[in-house]
């Protein structure tokens, strides 16, 4: 036992010296929260590594296998990737059956901005209708109650709004998706998923409308989905802009995450424009059956023959 515990200490020295080094070549931006996501996702690699040579080189098979169990961390998993190995959609769709990316190859990247260990801090989307925006948001609650468990604030225009179109899909979402419905049995879910919250395990979603300050006040949220901003109101009860109340729900987390969209209304006095201009202002690129040239969807790219 005595010489078995000096190989594994000396295992975990060894590993432990190089670790500094590391962490430090892990970082290539100094913006304080794009360092902790790349320090995170660097000491999840040297922990899996870890459990890794000690399983191999330590005398002792079984303790080599206990403690490369118990060291390694849950994999890294990005919100495209839990929406194809979980999700299941048997209504309300087109494609029943499991979530696939490539039915939606442009949800990819957005769903991946908002995982837990992406350094983005706010997503905009400014779409079309029927481009799965409302999908992408779903998947990413249910990456969150499943995964990240972390409280939410979602946000739509109005509280019938809420009761009359979030409620159902949210439940849907739940019922459909084996690994959400495990999380509650039915009568548990009665009594949680209420009309302005659903409490499954240690996350809180709680469930708003941009029209009703009360339902905007609530405590510090990390997580915020706010869905067709430019249906929002421009001053709520006289307390300001829907936008500026959710933020300042999220003041108190340096890792927050936030996702808007919602489809363009007038052009200069929409907020999913403001929004969009306020980002890196990505496009979704199509190719040109013709010549294969990536092309913005634009009007005036348009060619037909009658």
């Amino acid at each position: 036992a005595a010489s078995l515990r000096q190989q594994l200490t000396q295992l975990v020295s060894d590993r432990l010296q190089a670790l500094p080094m590391q962490l430090t070549q892990s970082i290539h931006e100094l913006d304080e929260t794009r360092v902790h996501y790349d320090m995170s996702s660097c000491a999840n690699d040297w922990l899996t590594e870890l459990g890794a040579v000690v399983k191999e080189q330590l005398a002792d098979d079984k303790l080599g296998n206990m403690f490369k169990r118990t060291i390694t961390p849950r994999k890294l998993l990005t919100v495209s990737q839990w929406a194809e190995q979980n999700r299941i959609m048997r209504t309300g769709t087109n494609l029943p059956g499991p979530w696939r990316n490539a039915n939606a190859p442009h949800t990819v990247e957005i769903m991946d901005a908002l995982s837990v260990h992406s350094p983005v801090r706010s997503v905009s989307l400014m779409k079309a209708s029927g481009v799965s925006g409302t999908e992408i948001g779903l998947n990413w609650i249910g990456y969150v109650i499943d995964h990240a468990q972390m409280d939410m604030l979602h946000v739509v225009p109005t509280l019938e709004l809420r009761d009359r179109t979030f409620n159902p899909k949210l439940k849907r979402l739940i019922t459909e998706t084996p690994c959400l419905a495990e999380l509650a049995s039915t009568a548990t879910r009665d009594e949680t998923n209420r009309k302005d919250m659903l409490e499954l395990g240690a996350m809180r979603l709680i469930k708003s409308g941009a029209n009703s300050p009360d339902s905007l006040r609530a405590e510090h949220i990390p997580y915020v989905l706010a869905d067709e901003v430019d249906a929002f109101p421009w001053d709520v009860g006289g307390e300001g802009d829907p936008i500026t109340l959710i933020e300042n729900r999220q003041k108190t987390f340096t890792r927050a995450k936030s996702f808007y969209l919602s489809t363009p209304t007038e052009q200069d006095l929409s907020i999913i424009e403001d929004l969009f201009e306020r980002g890196d202002k990505r496009y979704r690129y199509i190719k040109c059956p013709s010549c294969g040239h990536q092309h913005k969807l634009e009007f005036k790219n348009f060619r037909w023959r009658l």
